[in-house]
């Protein structure tokens, strides 16, 4: 069988094409979905036309937006995911299980699959920033999924040579392109019918080690500013940067 394991907006979204191709193929796959980011990632399913998830490790429609709330949702997962691994993949002890990029579900997920007895697929391996804690826990989390997944999918010629380094026996392959291309694509489509200026500028800042620093989210909000001056642009505002804005004056700034 195959099992793909998501559990945040932007894994969904680079995930589209994958996705998108099982389905207008007809072939079966189990969704499970670890509510880390459970509205937006609900929204995105109406969007994408995507189904809903076949299991859901926990039940949860809050957003991971808080340090306690994410240690929390960590040790339910961990231990959810483990206990019910018979369950989530439906009584399956040699599928494959795909997971993608660098956040905590992807980890977690490679965790649960493999204990499971599922092989490892991991999109967009082999990334690193070259500092073990920055960014923090992403780094971690890309080096120990490329270590025990089968197959390691890396977008980038040098993400290739880092996989094929840290875990030489698996099957590393390089595709060149990053599966957020068909996203982008299909967008045109998604996006005929809202009523969006030709053109503008999207931000999304989220990042942990942006969102504490003044000086770096100061620098950002000054540079937007900037860019404002002449172009319309269009801020996805997450409620964590929200919250860090409001902490440093600088939210009334835009």
């Amino acid at each position: 069988m195959i099992h793909l394991i998501i559990g945040t907006k932007a894994q969904l979204i680079k995930m589209y094409g994958v996705i998108d191709y099982f389905q207008k193929n007809n072939i079966e796959y189990n969704y499970i979905d670890t509510c880390q980011h459970p509205n937006i990632s609900a929204q995105l399913r109406k969007t994408f036309a995507i189904k809903e998830p076949d299991f859901r490790i926990i039940d949860s429609k809050q957003t991971i937006n808080s340090t306690f709330k994410g240690l929390n949702w960590i040790i339910k997962i961990f231990f959810l995911g483990i206990f019910k691994r018979k369950k989530i993949f439906k009584g399956d002890k040699n599928g494959i299980c795909f997971v993608h990029g660098d956040t905590m579900t992807t980890i977690l997920g490679a965790i649960i699959g493999k204990l499971g007895g599922q092989r490892i697929v991991h999109l967009e391996a082999g990334e690193r920033s070259g500092k073990l804690f920055k960014p923090f826990p992403e780094e971690l989390s890309r080096i120990m999924t490329d270590k025990i997944s089968s197959y390691n999918f890396a977008f980038i010629k040098k993400d290739l040579d880092n996989v094929n380094r840290i875990n030489p026996k698996a099957k590393n392959y390089y595709v060149q392109e990053n599966t957020l291309l068909d996203t982008v694509e299909a967008s045109r489509e998604f996006n005929s019918s809202n009523k969006l200026p030709k053109e503008f500028i999207l931000v999304s800042i989220h990042r942990y080690e942006t969102i504490i620093s003044k000086k770096r989210i100061k620098f950002i909000v000054d540079t937007i500013n900037d860019f404002s001056k002449k172009h319309k642009v269009i801020w996805g505002l997450h409620s964590p940067t929200e919250r860090a804005l409001k902490k440093f004056n600088l939210y009334n700034d835009l």
